[in-house]
């Protein structure tokens, strides 16, 4: 049989030429008897259908590559075994001319591969569909559908003439991609690619969100220009839990995610919704769940440094997001109230259940990346620390840590103690910190009806004038021989303290860090067998590395107010000295009574001999002697005449230099050798 394509209307031009070789008896169907029977039986109308499909893929196959895929973009960076795997389940149609492939509107789960023919792009406008364009041979029609980026047509495709098409089906692409995970890249690509080509976007996902939505239209606009794309598909996992934060924020342009935790699942993100704020804001360092798409998720995802770049020209900005990021992280921990949360503060519990609840009118909540400030010298404020930890630091010397729960600044609030301007509270470094807030101001407006507990409370920690001098220049650091304006800077150093009666001043660890000097009140603690009190002017001082002989805390006996002065800044202060006088406080210091210090360490004993060889540097040069002169003077010290303030001193067969007794200052005292 020759020419049944022709006579189904399938070729319009004969392909071969086919002669006699004799004499032949031959049956002639015309094209118009075919088609006026078929349409009498349209029921075997499917079976030539199916013939003429396979004759026209058999042609094909032979005038070019078996794989049609690999000349589909979509394909073109696919292994070959993925596409032998795909190719076994493409289905192939035949389309006569005038026939519908898709219609616009229609739902749909599958891509269509243009193998012969011209189709006709059609989109309905004003009730008329109207041609926009023509596909011809090897184009591809439904990408974005077969990925299940997108459910509906949206334009109607007509056979313009007879047209042969392969058709690949979602669930096939999605079986083999879970048996070809590499793959899963290109196509996330791919897909992203023909997203921002086919103009599918939602400029409105990321201003609607809770973080952004109160954001100025101009920032707005720019951050959308920042946004990017990803493509995820069934059972991929968006975000692991554990893993280090990727500081991005995603909104779900259109699928749905599940949250899991510890291998739960927790619930569902749907389509318009999205996660991630902390991160992309840098507030948090891991993943506290794992994120999993459920269905083919568009993803739209914002990354912090083209956000922080952003915040630059915008820093308003960035004060409104982190507010905003507050308030979610507060409605977190919204089962303690924050009458609840001050109720927990010793001084202000005392004051009573309406102080409280006016002060909590006032409160402030705020958050802050890990070594950001959050109250600076100057500042005059009452904190609460909710969640993370900070640092009490002077002159960038922390003099105490506070974890969630703690305070600071209540009894200067209160106007109990001064406000100290030296000091600040930054968030510790890996930790981001929430807390709650309120300004000195406001404490005094809640404090009109409640001001007599304060004042009786300011009654009972009366502090004589003068003491805070007095305490330090009368403990153990007397030895030191501090000058008054020195005691005064130290002093600015120190943190004013009030303590209530029978609450902890000072911990068994604190006191390895801390020196205290009482100013008012009394208090006890233990110290070997022993139990000792402490009553105004006295002190707590122990400048040792190694463990103290406390055996319990300091307890207040009474109301009390105190000083506490950091070791490392005591130390630091004297380091930060001029030459001549650190040195002399280093010396007496190493000679202070009663306080032996631990065998110095190694690292300890090279930085101090190379202090020792800087200074006998320096002194070189400051008598105009060089190295190299150092021989030319044990010479001429030797010669008749030289000066007596020149000798030479042999250690170990090595010549040194030393300076004669009337050559040293009255005020200098020799190094005592470290152990």
């Amino acid at each position: 049989m020759v020419g049944e394509l022709g006579a189904l209307g399938v070729c319009s031009t004969r392909t071969t030429t086919v002669r006699c070789k004799d004499i032949c008896d031959v049956y002639i169907l015309a094209k118009a008897a075919l088609q006026q029977v078929l349409a009498l039986y349209p029921s075997a109308q499917d079976p030539l259908r199916k013939l003429a499909t396979v004759r026209m893929r058999s042609d094909v196959e032979r005038m070019s590559e078996k794989h049609v895929l690999l000349h589909c973009p979509l394909f073109q960076q696919s292994s070959r075994k993925f596409l032998d795997k795909i190719s076994e389940h493409m289905e192939d149609r035949l389309f006569m001319e005038g026939e519908d492939l898709c219609k616009e509107g229609e739902k749909g789960d599958t891509m269509f591969i243009l193998v012969q023919g011209v189709l006709n792009v059609c989109v309905l406008k004003d009730g008329q569909n109207i041609k926009v364009n023509e596909l011809h041979k090897g184009s591809v029609i439904g990408e974005i559908t077969v990925l299940g980026l997108a459910n509906h047509r949206t334009a109607t495709l007509t056979a313009q003439q007879v047209c042969l098409v392969q058709v690949l089906h979602r669930p096939i692409l999605m079986k083999y991609l879970n048996e070809f995970p590499r793959e899963i890249v290109t196509f996330q690509e791919v897909g992203a690619s023909r997203l921002a080509k086919s103009g599918v976007s939602k400029s409105t996902l990321f201003p609607q969100q809770v973080l952004f939505k109160d954001c100025s239209p101009p920032f707005l606009d720019a951050l959308c220009k920042q946004l990017q794309r990803k493509i995820c598909f069934p059972g991929q996992v968006i975000v692991e839990e554990g893993t280090e934060s990727q500081d991005e924020m995603y909104a779900i342009a259109q699928g749905e995610a599940s949250v899991e935790k510890g291998g739960q699942r927790l619930g569902e993100i749907q389509q318009g919704f999205a996660f991630g704020e902390m991160a992309v804001l840098r507030l948090t360092s891991g993943q506290p769940v794992t994120i999993k798409a459920e269905r083919m998720c568009d993803l739209q995802y914002l990354n912090c440094y083209d956000l922080e770049t952003l915040l630059e020209s915008y820093p308003r900005e960035r004060e409104r997001l982190l507010k905003v990021v507050a308030f979610m992280m507060r409605e977190e921990l919204a089962e303690v109230t924050d009458e609840e949360v001050l109720g927990e503060v010793p001084l202000l519990a005392c004051m009573g259940e309406g102080f409280i609840k006016r002060l909590a009118a006032h409160l402030q909540v705020s958050v802050v990346r890990k070594g950001e400030l959050i109250k600076g010298k100057k500042e005059e404020l009452f904190l609460v620390l909710l969640q993370g930890k900070a640092c009490v630091q002077i002159d960038g010397i922390t003099l105490r840590e506070m974890c969630e729960g703690e305070s600071y600044g209540e009894a200067s609030a209160l106007g109990l103690v001064p406000c100290g301007d030296s000091a600040e509270v930054r968030a510790a470094a890996g930790s981001v910190s929430l807390y709650l807030w309120v300004p000195k101001e406001a404490v005094q407006r809640a404090l009109h009806e409640g001001a007599h507990v304060r004042d009786k409370l300011r009654g009972t920690v009366v502090v004589p004038p003068g003491i805070h001098k007095s305490a330090l220049a009368s403990s153990a650091l007397k030895h030191m021989k501090f000058s008054e304006d020195q005691i005064h800077q130290l002093l600015a150093r120190c943190e004013e303290c009030f303590c209530m009666a029978d609450k902890e001043m000072l911990s068994i660890r604190q006191s390895i860090k801390q020196m205290l000097f009482m100013l008012s009140g009394k208090a006890s603690y233990q110290k070997g067998e022993e139990k000792l009190n402490l009553v105004p002017g006295g002190s707590l001082v122990h400048l040792s590395k190694s463990t103290p002989s406390l055996r319990s805390p300091v307890i207040a006996t009474t109301n009390c107010k105190y000083l506490l002065l950091n070791k490392r800044v005591f130390l630091e202060f004297i380091k930060a000295q001029p030459e001549q006088e650190r040195q002399r406080l280093l010396q007496r210091l190493e000679s202070m009574p009663g306080q032996a210090r631990a065998p110095a360490t190694l690292r300890q004993m090279s930085d101090r001999i190379g202090e020792q060889c800087l200074h006998a540097a320096k002194a070189a040069l400051k008598d105009n002697m060089k190295p190299w002169d150092k021989p030319k003077a044990r010479f001429a010290a030797t010669l008749p005449g030289a000066p007596s303030s020149m000798q030479t001193s042999h250690v170990n067969n090595a010549p040194i230099k030393v300076a004669s007794t009337k050559s040293l200052s009255s005020h200098e005292e020799p190094a005592q050798k470290d152990g």
